[in-house]
C-alpha cells in the first residue's frame, strides 16, 4: 500500500514538472507598466579632492515584451524621465561638504525616453502556476529630447528576479525587480558631457508589472 502511494505521488510530481516545463518552453507576449528610480553621478577626481554632482530621477511608463521559449525576452518600453533632485558634493581630506542645486538653473526638465532591452531568464518552477526566475540583461535608454534639454542616453546592465503567476492556462501576471549599472552615453551639449567630469555613471532600480499570454 505504501509503495503504491509513493508511486502515485512520484507520478503526480513528474506530471506537474512536465506541465511546468511545457509552460517554460512556450513563447509569450504581453505588456504592462514600469517604474524606475536612478541616480546619475558625474565625478571630477584629482589628487587630494573629489567633486561629485548627483542627479536623482524617477520615471514611469509602459512596456511590451516578446519571450522566446521563456528563457529569452525582448523588451520595448516608453518611460517619462523626471528629475527630482540635484546635489553637489566636495570631498577633501576625508571631509565632505554638500549642497542642493536648483534643477531649473541646471536646465534639466522632464523628458520622454525609449527603452530597448534583451534579457536572459532561467525559470524555476515552484508549481505548475508559479515560476521564479533570476534574470540578467541589457537595456539601452534613448532620450527623446533635444540637446537644449541637456539629457543623455544610458546603456544599462541589469540583473534581478521575477515572478510569473499563471491565472489561466495561457494567461499570467508578471513582476520583475531588477537593479542596474548604467554607462552614460553623453550627447554634445548634455549635462553630463562636461569636461569637469572625469567619469560618469548611473545606477538604479527598475520594477515592471504586467500581464502576458503564452502562444
Amino acid at each position: 500500500m505504501k509503495k503504491s502511494m509513493l508511486l502515485i505521488l512520484c507520478l503526480a510530481v513528474t506530471a506537474s514538472g512536465a506541465f511546468a516545463l511545457d509552460k517554460a518552453l512556450e513563447k509569450a507576449v504581453g505588456g504592462g507598466v514600469l517604474f524606475n528610480y536612478a541616480r546619475t553621478i558625474g565625478v571630477d577626481e584629482e589628487p587630494g579632492y573629489k567633486n561629485k554632482e548627483i542627479l536623482s530621477r524617477q520615471g514611469m511608463g509602459g512596456f511590451a515584451f516578446f519571450g522566446l521559449a521563456r528563457f529569452f525576452e525582448f523588451d520595448l518600453g516608453f518611460i517619462y524621465k523626471n528629475p527630482i533632485g540635484l546635489e553637489y558634493r566636495y570631498i577633501e581630506g576625508g571631509h565632505t561638504d554638500s549642497m542642493e542645486l536648483d534643477l531649473d538653473n541646471a536646465g534639466i526638465g522632464s523628458v520622454p525616453a525609449l527603452q530597448l532591452g534583451f534579457y536572459f531568464k532561467y525559470p524555476f518552477s515552484l508549481s505548475d502556476k508559479l515560476f521564479l526566475f533570476p534574470t540578467l540583461g541589457l537595456d539601452y535608454e534613448l532620450t527623446l529630447a533635444g540637446k537644449a534639454d541637456k539629457w543623455w542616453d544610458d546603456f544599462w546592465i541589469r540583473s534581478g528576479a521575477g515572478l510569473d503567476i499563471f491565472l489561466y492556462e495561457r494567461t499570467f501576471l508578471l513582476i520583475h525587480a531588477i537593479y542596474g549599472f548604467g554607462i552614460v552615453v553623453a550627447r554634445d551639449y548634455s549635462f553630463f558631457n562636461s569636461k569637469d567630469f572625469n567619469s560618469k555613471y548611473s545606477h538604479g532600480l527598475l520594477i515592471k508589472a504586467g500581464i502576458g499570454f503564452t502562444l
